[in-house]
């Protein structure tokens, strides 16, 4: 895994630590997907970041709690029908997600 500030490539590993994803419902049932996420050390004596998290590209963004493909799904029904309605639509597929959140 590459340091996100210098590039450096690295595997010494610092820590581990849980991390929950909401994903798109599978059958109407809501999917939360587990991982264990790696911190790692930065081995360049001359970058200012020390310590860093195994980045997710593609499946999740940084801090994110909902996948990439749940998050573009609710924004689009957000952008076609509103917040209200589109709340109303997730729930029936099994989303729970609240009106100001879309918006």
């Amino acid at each position: 895994v590459a340091c996100p500030a210098c590039a450096h490539p690295t595997q010494r590993v610092h820590s581990r630590y849980p991390r929950r994803l909401l994903d798109l419902p599978w059958q109407g049932q809501c999917v939360r997907i587990e991982l264990t996420v790696r911190k790692l050390f930065c081995d360049n004596d001359d970058c200012p970041r020390r310590v860093f998290t195994e980045p997710l590209p593609g499946i999740a963004a940084r801090y994110a709690r909902k996948t990439c493909r749940l998050a573009d799904a609710l924004l689009e029904l957000a952008l076609l029908v509103g917040g209200e309605a589109a709340a109303r639509i997730a729930r029936t597929f099994g989303l729970l997600v609240s009106p100001d959140a879309l918006l």
